[in-house]
């Protein structure tokens, strides 16, 4: 009989864990894939018209960056550069965006060109991006970023 209970119990837990999400596929990951572009694209537009309400909304409450020198920054960081006027962009060009859709969880890849400054130092330059979106009732918010210098090869 032990065996028979052990098969029922590896079954009741087969099906009580979480299944892949069914609308990854499909439309609601074209869907899902273009959103979480917007949201890039709309956070890069923040960024240039120093729009702290719009940072408010698309940074999550525990968001962090690691940025291309190694510090760690945090949503309150970045609002407190942007309102201050200590972080100056005036472009963000976003390009060879790739979205991979895991359920409610968005990896966005890119690069980013900057032009700008942070505490009166220049931080232009081309980086390549990392950033981890999570969906809430519907809506993509940013948790976590990672940045990596990209060098002029010789």
């Amino acid at each position: 009989m032990k065996l028979p209970l052990a098969l029922l119990a590896a079954s009741i837990l087969a099906l009580a864990l979480p299944q892949p999400a069914a609308h990854a596929k499909g439309k609601d990951s074209a869907e899902a894939k273009a959103a979480a572009k917007q949201l890039e694209q709309d956070w890069a537009e923040a960024y240039i018209h120093a729009d702290a309400a719009a940072i408010e909304k698309i940074e999550a409450k525990d968001y962090t960056l690691t940025d291309a020198t190694g510090e760690v920054t945090t949503k309150s960081d970045d609002l407190r550069d942007v309102k201050s006027g200590v972080l100056k962009m005036t472009d963000c060009k976003l390009e060879d965006l790739k979205v991979r859709i895991y359920g409610k969880t968005a990896v966005v890849t890119g690069v980013v060109t900057i032009k700008g400054t942070y505490k009166d130092q220049d931080m232009s330059g081309k980086r390549r991006f990392t950033d981890v979106l999570i969906r809430k009732k519907g809506v993509w918010r940013a948790v976590s970023s990672q940045e990596t210098a990209i060098t002029e090869k010789k």
